[in-house]
């Protein structure tokens, strides 16, 4: 099984602003949906209290592992894909082996890429080369360590990049 980290962040790390995910991270948000179709998704509570504001018809064809202490299972529409909830990274790895999924994305936020990065080895990054503000942002990592297989300009300022651990 793989573990793959799906991020999307401006060129100082910053991957959402204060008021959620910034309207021009949307190109983010269709790489997001494009990688992760039909796959696992490991997610923190805060990310995915936003995505369930996004609706329920951005994420068809997808489980989501939640990591979080508390009970959230009330607030999820119907409507929406699976959902389930660990409270500690050993739970989910143990769910995500005994499941056999081939690959899981983990996809935020900064806490969440933080515990699964060692474990990860590949990467989807969507870089936006601006600065934005925020109060989250993508775990400090070691560029010696990873090798890009993709990169490539996907719209303006945008990058889509693929890294592979070495």
């Amino acid at each position: 099984m793989e573990i793959s980290i799906v991020a999307s962040h401006a060129e100082n790390g910053v991957l959402n602003g204060s008021l959620g995910i910034p309207c021009h991270f949307d190109k983010g948000f269709e790489v997001f949906k494009r990688v992760t179709s039909c796959s696992p998704v490991v997610i923190g509570e805060e990310l995915f209290r936003t995505l369930v504001n996004r609706g329920p018809s951005s994420f068809e064809c997808r489980l989501f592992i939640v990591l979080t202490k508390n009970e959230i299972r009330d607030s999820v529409p119907e409507s929406f894909p699976p959902v389930c909830t660990f409270s500690t990274v050993s739970d989910i790895l143990r769910f995500v082996y005994q499941q056999s999924f081939p690959e899981v994305f983990v996809a935020g936020g900064g806490d969440v890429y933080s515990s699964f990065l060692p474990l990860a080895t590949k990467m989807h990054i969507t870089l936006v080369r601006e600065n934005s503000i925020g109060a989250d942002y993508f775990v400090d990592w070691d560029e010696s360590s990873w090798k890009t297989v993709i990169g490539k300009r996907i719209f303006g300022d945008w990058e889509y990049l693929l890294y592979e651990r070495v």
